[in-house]
């Protein structure tokens, strides 16, 4: 049997309904020869009698909570694919974005990752144009994205110490240190259907000191490069960053309240600026550079940096 170029990885546990949508997405909407593979963690709502009976999907039961950076590893390590992406069960992925990754990860070597450009559409954060938190590092986050299964494992995949949260910051940082780039898609590429409120098996106290522990491994796993950005142009020039930044939220709220287009005219979000402004690793003219290509937002580490590391 000819192998997969990409394999798609899905965690889930108890939400049958939101796993209904991510599948109906991607089930013969994905050109490239494919894989899915759903990670089951001890799901009891008829989650297992749907996978049971549905085609194209291969099913890994795990029975109980394993955390996510484990369950996936271990699907991770038997993987033959050439590239590997990792969803979760309350994404929806737009039409043609995972061949788009494809076809990016194909054409330039010096990609490591492809972060698919993720939108809220319910929750806090849904007025955000697009994810992505810029952590301590100062690294631009990719929430959910596709890697080449070789690099993948090269790294290790997720570090199981972080189980859940910072995972996939983690695994950013990994493959920028290991002298690769890291691009989003400049499409939204996964509308995230937001869920936590829904999920009784953890509360937000319990959700905050998940996050609140994975940003202290975080700190200590990457002291030195962190250390490294408190001395940076990046930290020097935080408050005229910061000054900047509330004038172009201003300038983009007049315009949204009067009906200006002004992310279209302009050809940037106002999420864009953030980036561009804040995330320590992005060229200062990266838009013009990436105007004709589908990716933006390019990080890279320099080598003098990552030899310190």
């Amino acid at each position: 049997m000819e192998k997969a170029v990409l394999s798609i990885v899905i965690g889930t546990f108890n939400r049958l309904d939101l796993l209904r949508q991510c599948l109906s997405a991607l089930i013969g909407k994905v050109s490239v020869k494919h894989e899915i593979i759903v990670v089951d963690a001890g799901s009891t709502d008829g989650t297992l009698d749907f996978l049971g009976n549905k085609k194209g999907v291969k099913l890994v039961m795990n029975g109980k909570k394993l955390g996510q950076a484990r369950s996936l590893n271990q699907v991770f390590n038997n993987l033959q694919s050439q590239y590997t992406c990792w969803l979760s069960d309350d994404n929806v992925v737009r039409e043609g974005m995972l061949d788009l990754a494809v076809s990016i990860l194909t054409q330039d070597s010096e990609i490591g990752m492809v972060s698919l450009k993720v939108k809220d559409v319910r929750g806090p954060y849904a007025e955000l144009s697009y994810l992505g938190g810029i952590w301590p590092s100062g690294i631009i986050n990719c929430n959910q994205g596709m890697i080449p299964t070789k690099l993948l494992l090269s790294l290790g995949g997720f570090d199981e110490k972080f189980r859940d949260y910072g995972i996939d910051a983690d695994l950013t940082t990994k493959v920028l240190l290991a002298g690769y780039k890291v691009v989003f898609t400049k499409q939204i590429a996964i509308h995230h259907y937001r869920d936590h409120e829904a999920s009784s098996w953890m509360g937000t106290k319990g959700r905050r000191q998940r996050l609140d522990a994975a940003r202290a491994l975080y700190g200590k796993k990457y002291e030195n490069l962190i250390q490294s950005n408190h001395g940076s142009l990046y930290n020097k020039t935080k408050r005229q960053k910061s000054l900047f930044l509330r004038g172009v939220r201003g300038l983009y709220g007049f315009a949204g309240k009067t009906g200006i287009p002004l992310g279209k005219w302009i050809g940037l979000e106002e999420r864009d600026w953030q980036n561009l402004i804040v995330g320590r690793f992005v060229s200062p003219v990266d838009f013009l550079i990436n105007i004709h290509k589908p990716y933006y937002l390019v990080q890279k580490i320099t080598d003098a940096l990552r030899k310190n590391e």
